[in-house]
């Protein structure tokens, strides 16, 4: 399993470092928080956060906390307390109990003398020693902690593109040309007020191979109550801001997931995923998970392109959620020849559809036994793909299409048709 989320992640040096509510998701794909323990105790909310702690135990969650760096430098110092420094740790348990004196001592002995590293602690050392606690769940059901209850969810692949649908923050007119979704709320448990029936995330996805190299934008969600007459999405700028907002103030965060939890009363409202500036071109997921009856109606900016001609239709009962709209472009058919290329290439090309030094050397020794005795080494395949990529940036079409010639490689044993196989990664983002 370490092997494989390192291929996820890019390498080894990908996975040193970094924040467990990532890792949780990534293994588990569920919905997670964080806290603040210095702040949430600090401000009196010893209550709510021993709820939120007990809900996510009876719930299975993973639960991790994490102790600060000292002087601002990453290292692992061990404290006096026993507890490391800028290193994360797992809940395994929460339990509610009589203060430590008054515990009997056969339960006493069951908590001390184990060599295994787990310890336990009260929850005001808990708060004074870790400074993050991190909760992911499948669902939401930690929330209240009724393991009972069915969300239902929906999860939306969108893209802000500069120029297009990449318009900012509320305080620039372009924030219009976001992506904007429309739900609606039908029905809510009244017996509990301030139920938390809606709960989004909006994820940033990776653009690049490696995480460390990826750059994040500070992402947000706007979540408007709009009027049932309102016409559909998009609405203009001028139009939302005449709408009511659902909070007062709106938050940016550089995090990669963004969790926000609501309680919606009845009624239709607007939600437009967004970055702080325009123009910053991002891909990124937006999962909708309902408590209640709801209907989401998406428009992103495939829907400029081809306006729907009839209104989607929409029943009660349960969650009608729209197909997303796709790219109607229907790509081209490959030639045998190119799909036979294309089939080689996948062979030896890594999740990430592309082909290093190593891979390239294996297809070379595998497919193509001429040259020197050893075959194929790995600085030959180096200068290769360097010599490759410089010529392919200066003469795309030519060497896309060129498939009778030798190259004009300084290796040259190596064809025009390997010239293709090469070329394969380039030709999918540049069709």
């Amino acid at each position: 399993m370490e092997k494989a989320y390192a291929k996820v992640c890019g390498s080894y040096t990908d996975m040193n470092a970094g924040l467990p509510s990532e890792a949780c998701k990534d293994f588990c794909g569920g919905v997670n928080v964080d806290y603040k323990l210095q702040e949430v105790h600090s401000g009196g909310h010893d209550d709510k956060l021993w709820s939120s702690l007990s809900n996510a135990s009876g719930c299975n969650s993973m639960i991790c906390c994490g102790t600060a760096q000292k002087g601002g430098v990453l290292v692992n110092t061990v404290s006096n307390s026993g507890i490391v420094d800028a290193h994360v740790y797992s809940v395994t348990a929460v339990t509610e109990s009589d203060m430590w004196q008054k515990v009997s001592p056969n339960d006493r002995a069951k908590c001390e003398d184990r060599n295994d590293g787990e310890f336990w602690m009260e929850l005001e050392e808990f708060c004074r020693h870790f400074s993050m606690l991190f909760i992911c769940c499948e669902n939401p059901n930690f929330i209240d902690g009724d393991v009972n209850c069915q969300w239902q969810s929906q999860t939306y692949d969108g893209k802000w593109t500069a120029g297009r649908s990449a318009g900012g923050s509320l305080s620039n007119r372009s924030f219009e040309t976001n992506p904007q979704y429309r739900m609606k709320v039908n029905i809510i448990d009244k017996s509990e007020k301030e139920d938390k029936n809606i709960v989004l995330t909006l994820m940033q996805k990776p653009r690049q191979e490696n995480r460390k190299r990826q750059s994040t934008y500070p992402i947000g969600i706007s979540v408007f109550k709009v009027c049932i007459l309102q016409n559909r999405p998009p609405l203009s700028i001028n139009q939302l801001y005449q709408l009511q907002r659902q909070k007062d103030t709106q938050m940016y965060t550089y995090a990669r997931e963004l969790v926000e939890m609501h309680s919606m009363e009845p009624g239709e409202y607007l939600i437009v995923p967004s970055t702080i500036d325009p123009y910053q071109s991002a891909d990124f997921i937006l999962t909708i998970f309902s408590k209640t009856d709801a209907q989401i109606t998406p428009h992103d900016e495939d829907d400029d392109e081809d306006e729907h001609d009839e209104d989607e239709k929409e029943e009660g009962g349960d969650l009608v959620l729209p197909e997303v709209p796709t790219d109607n472009k229907k790509p081209e058919e490959e030639t045998s020849d190119n799909k036979a290329l294309r089939d080689l290439f996948n062979r030896y090309a890594d999740q990430f559809g592309e082909l290093k030094d190593r891979q390239l050397r294996m297809l070379l020794n595998d497919n193509f036994p001429h040259g020197t005795w050893n075959g194929f080494g790995n600085d030959t395949c180096s200068s290769m793909i360097a010599m490759f990529d410089v010529s392919f940036k200066e003469n795309n079409v030519y060497l896309v299409n060129h498939n009778t010639r030798k190259s004009r490689f300084k290796y040259r044993y190596v064809s025009s048709n390997f010239l293709n196989v090469i070329c394969l990664p380039f030709m999918m983002r540049h069709p």
